[in-house]
């Protein structure tokens, strides 16, 4: 809803909670139970209780014994009597060996509870109850059919993974269309739920954010976990689960079929910069000549390190020249103290998230990107779009299908820290030629990456999708299935 109403989202695009719409539409449907059982339980004060109210100021919450036992715990959102709105209900059992909460919401007509171990605060199991008062989803964490659902019938289905329990509330939804639907689903590490989702309900599109390539690795820093690759050759070798595979450049879609020549069903978008992300002037702030921005995630794979030691190269030639990397992540504290071991802090600035990231960039001459591994850097065009030249590592992939080498950026070969340092003291001390650079890579950017071209080839896929048979340069609007 936020971004619907900051115009980032389209307001035809619905968002759907899988679980909420499996209960919606697994419950019979009138009153909801639970608006009156949760209308009845946020009254502050209830007979038959003693009630502790001493949190109650502190903490919007109010405890209820009977006899001398805790029967009860209930908080608000708002501590205001008139306007209590109920946030959560904690109940112990009768042996004090856990405890359930209560959480009502969809206005109060739906529940998710939780049973938790009392003493070790572990939650146990969690439960999503229907319109009609029945439960509708379990899961428990000590069950090895850990995820139960409850058809209209009250029948069980079990599921031993999430994944599978995943692929199931997709195919519900899908059933609910009168036309099969596309599935979009967005990253291939979501594959294992991917895989599950049957043809005949839905047609899957697969997109890709990144490389699939093992990324490449000198000395013997292990390689996080994070960045196994192994679940796209398991993808590459399933193609025909799929209806369409996207990926991002051309140099990626031919290596792929280098190594799976089989696959028919690749197809390449790559990013774009939406036409309200174009800055429609390239003086929203004064430009520091002397200035390299580097906008990124601080973590192993952008190679931020190789970055900073050919900043230190460039400083021995332009000690006036400053580095500022915007962005977060795990590797932040191990390139303060290479800073500081280097005795750059005078030039070399990690400065955190970028509010206006346009701003960030046209303050530049120049802006830099030393990753091992991408697969179509935003960052990258979001640089060249604000008329600011990128000094980059050809890596794969994007870099050397969105940057011509000397006409509006800088090609380098990946890990080439002397290069790096070479090309970034030339931009330094050739201002008026990379200025100009600049202004021919946003042209680029705005034509070639631009809304207009990315709407186009999804177009184009959707076609090709529809009707297989279809061979047109031109295309127009037709009945299509849900997405």
């Amino acid at each position: 809803a936020e971004l619907k109403a900051l115009g980032r989202v389209d307001s035809r695009v619905e968002f759907i909670d899988a679980h909420d719409f499996y209960v919606i539409n697994q419950s019979e449907k009138g009153t909801s139970y639970f608006l009156s059982f949760f209308q009845n339980q946020t009254k502050l004060y209830e007979t038959g209780y003693n009630i502790d109210l001493s949190k109650f100021e502190s903490d919007q919450q109010a405890s209820y014994f009977k006899d001398g036992s805790l029967c009860k715990i209930k908080c608000w959102k708002e501590k205001k009597e008139s306007s209590l709105e109920l946030n959560w209900i904690l109940e112990p059992d009768e042996e004090q060996i856990s405890y359930t909460v209560s959480y009502p919401y969809h206005d109060s007509r739906l529940c998710f509870r939780q049973v938790v171990d009392s003493s070790s605060g572990n939650v146990l199991v969690g439960m999503h109850w229907g319109l009609d008062g029945n439960l509708k989803i379990k899961r428990n964490l000590l069950d090895p059919n850990r995820i139960i659902v409850f058809d209209e019938f009250g029948s069980e289905i079990k599921f031993d993974s999430d994944e599978g329990f995943l692929a199931f509330l997709i195919e519900f939804a899908c059933k609910q269309e009168e036309v099969k639907p596309f599935v979009i689903i967005d990253g291939f590490h979501w594959s294992d739920v991917a895989r599950h989702v049957e043809k005949h309900i839905a047609d899957v599109i697969l997109v890709s954010h990144n490389s699939h390539l093992e990324l490449p690795n000198k000395g013997n820093k292990p390689i996080p976990a994070v960045y196994d690759k192994k679940f796209y050759h398991r993808v590459f070798k399933e193609w025909e689960k799929y209806a369409a595979l996207i990926i991002l450049t051309e140099e990626q879609r031919e290596d792929i079929l280098k190594d799976y020549p089989d696959i028919k069903n690749i197809f390449v978008i790559p990013n774009c910069i939406p036409n309200s992300r174009i800055p429609e002037q390239l003086n929203l702030v004064k430009k520091n000549e002397c200035k390299v921005v580097c906008v990124t995630r601080l973590s192993f794979e952008k190679n931020i390190c190789d970055l900073i030691y050919a900043f230190l190269q460039v400083v021995t030639q332009r000690k006036d020249a400053v580095l500022e990397v915007y962005g977060d992540g795990e590797d932040k504290e191990s390139l303060l103290r290479i800073v500081k071991r280097l005795k750059l802090e005078n030039n070399v600035f990690l400065k955190g998230y970028a509010l206006d990231v346009n701003k960030v960039y046209q303050s530049a001459l120049v802006s830099v990107l030393t990753s091992k591994s991408e697969g179509h850097p935003l960052a990258l065009l979001e640089s060249m779009v604000n008329g600011v030249p990128c000094v980059s590592f050809a890596c794969k992939y994007g870099p050397k299908e969105s940057v011509s080498d000397g006409e509006d950026g800088f090609l380098l070969t990946p890990g080439d820290c002397k290069g790096l340092a070479d090309r970034l003291v030339y931009a330094l001390n050739h201002p008026d030629e990379v200025i100009q650079m600049g202004k021919r890579g946003k042209t680029k950017v705005s034509a070639v990456f631009g809304q207009e071209a990315y709407l186009e080839k999804w177009e184009r896929v959707m076609d090709c999708l529809y009707s297989p048979e279809l061979v047109q340069t031109t295309y127009s609007c037709r009945q299509m299935p849900r997405v």
